[in-house]
Order: C-alpha cells, then sequence, then structure tokens
C-alpha cells in the first residue's frame, strides 16, 4: 500500500475492537512501536478527536468511522483509530 509516497513501513495504526483490547494493526514494521506511538500522542491526551506534528512525524486520533459515541467495547470505552505517520524505516 502507498499513498503520496507513504508507505506501510511508515504507518502506525491502533485501535480497539468490540470484543478485543487495544492493539497495532500496523507497527511500522517496529517489533515494539508502542514508545514510538506514546511518543508521538504525549502532548494529546486523551482527546478523542486530535492531531499533533512534530517534524516529519504526525499523529491523529479520531472516533470509529463506522460507529458513533454509542459504539463501546465490552469495558465501555468507545472506539478510535489513531495513526502515526512521517517514520523513517
Amino acid at each position: 500500500m502507498t499513498v503520496r509516497g507513504v508507505t506501510r513501513s511508515h504507518l502506525i495504526w491502533a485501535t480497539r475492537g468490540r470484543n478485543w483490547g487495544f492493539r497495532f494493526l500496523l507497527d511500522a514494521g517496529k517489533g515494539d512501536p508502542l514508545p514510538l506511538y506514546e511518543r508521538a500522542f504525549a502532548e494529546l491526551g486523551d482527546e478523542p478527536a486530535a492531531w499533533h506534528r512534530s517534524g516529519q512525524v504526525v499523529a491523529v486520533r479520531f472516533p470509529d468511522p463506522g460507529g458513533d459515541e454509542t459504539q463501546r467495547d465490552e469495558s465501555s470505552l468507545t472506539s478510535s483509530w489513531s495513526w502515526v505517520t512521517g517514520l523513517t524505516s
């Protein structure tokens, strides 16, 4: 998958499902993407919809586009998607 020069090796995608907890669906080819993810979102806190840019790295979080505020997981947490891009290989 390539979109204007951005490939899977440059993307971290994290979300949670109705029946499974927070997990990385794309990990930018990193064994442990959590430190990069946490650093990218450090200034955003727990805002449900937000974005932040630091140099070439852009972090974006938004509500699940297929749901609404009533769509929650088994723990009653609303689903959101989180993306980090601009990472170097």
